[in-house]
């Protein structure tokens, strides 16, 4: 429709970005003084971003503290700190006597992973409540209406004015969790290094993929890696749902991604169910319609495992634990999701050894690296009963 004569668009917006929330020096003051009387603190967070990975890393760091990332949706420290402590909050949470939770939804599963009785739990964010949720049972015995970052520094300056980096607790915690952390986080890389049989492991997929991007490149991972054995080494090097997410966004956050940055490789990795929930017919065409060379990975376990996994940890002994083939949630017979891209213009492969993984992965990078977007599906074994 044809505008009118002499009307023109604004050449900036009207409206600012709200400036963000800072934290209550009464509030940060009570918080140092539970920080600084405390032997096993530690931080629990979901989300990262530019900001918060910078002064998060120098924190903990200096303070010796511990940091959980449970459902992370990107990076707040990277993997390779000396106090990165994993994606699950146990066994530290039930020791620890301060839990200071930033701006996280479900910080743990308390039915699974008990707190300490008696911690004190600090919980900073914007709306630190999530007051728009009808139910949510966290305590909080200190709650700091703020971004994560400024609180972090307020809390960060207190706990130097008070000593709180040379006190004898944090010294002791230091020497014991630093080769326990490493300990840690060897283990779980070493968990990618063996392909542990045909079909291959996802995280024998997880680290091999890390391995050949190198840490110049962001995966966008929705349910297809195995997020342990990934070398994250930047604040943009991962992006996953929140636990507010539907199935299928995947798709759209890699193009979103990819745009932004089009000379970045980007990685869509992502579950076969998933991949379908994305819509990847819409996914692929605006993929060659927009020349962004895409690298697409799928985990293709052959089962909705959400629901299976879901189904076995409320009835591991029930009838579908017991069935050969659990009812709704076989994804047999397995398509071949090369197709979707192929349609489109893109280079696919289909893997299904371990030998292949690394040359196919490498060629279809190339493939990226010349602007066509490409998919590489992985034919890869989901945990049995025992190990779900």
């Amino acid at each position: 429709e044809r505008l009118p004569d002499g009307f023109v668009f604004a050449d900036q917006s009207s409206v600012a970005v709200p400036s963000p929330p800072h934290p209550d020096p009464e509030a940060i003051e009570r918080a140092v003084a539970i920080l600084a009387e405390s032997e096993h603190p530690m931080v629990i967070t979901s989300d990262g971003g530019a900001e918060l990975f910078e002064v998060l890393s120098d924190l903990a760091a200096r303070f010796a503290i511990p940091v959980v990332q449970f459902w992370r949706t990107s990076p707040a420290v990277a993997t390779n700190h000396p106090f990165y402590a994993g994606e699950v909050p146990v066994p530290l949470l039930a020791r620890a006597d301060a839990v200071l939770v930033l701006d996280t939804m479900v910080p743990w599963l308390p039915g699974r992973m008990p707190l300490r009785p008696g911690a004190k739990v600090i919980q900073i964010g914007p709306d630190p409540l999530f007051s728009g949720l009808p139910v949510r049972s966290f305590p909080g015995d200190i709650m700091i209406t703020s971004t994560p970052a400024p609180a972090l520094r307020a809390l960060a300056a207190g706990l130097e004015q008070a000593g709180y980096a040379r006190a004898g607790p944090t010294a002791d915690r230091r020497a014991a969790l630093v080769p326990q952390l490493a300990a840690r986080r060897a283990a779980e890389v070493a968990e990618g290094l063996e392909p542990g049989g045909s079909p291959m492991s996802p995280e024998y997929l997880s680290k091999t993929l890390s391995d050949v991007i190198g840490d110049g490149a962001t995966v966008v991972n929705e349910l297809g890696l195995a997020p342990g054995p990934l070398e994250l080494t930047r604040h943009d090097s991962f992006f996953g749902p929140s636990t507010a997410a539907g199935l299928g966004w995947g798709g759209g956050a890699a193009l979103g991604v990819k745009l932004a940055d089009p000379e970045r490789l980007v990685v869509w990795s992502t579950g076969d169910g998933s991949y379908v929930f994305s819509n990847p017919a819409a996914c692929h065409h605006a993929a060659a319609s927009l020349g962004l060379g895409l690298l697409t990975v799928i985990a293709d376990n052959r089962v909705w495992n959400a629901v299976r996994r879901s189904t076995l940890a409320l009835y591991p002994e029930g009838a579908a634990a017991t069935s050969a083939r659990m009812p709704l949630s076989s994804l047999e017979p397995a398509a071949d999701y090369t197709k979707f891209a192929e349609a489109y213009g893109g280079h696919g492969q289909r893997v299904t050894e371990p030998d292949q993984l690394r040359p196919a992965l490498e060629a279809a990078i190339e493939q990226t690296q010349a602007g066509r977007q490409a998919l590489i599906s992985v034919h890869v074994a989901y945990p049995d009963a025992a190990n779900t």
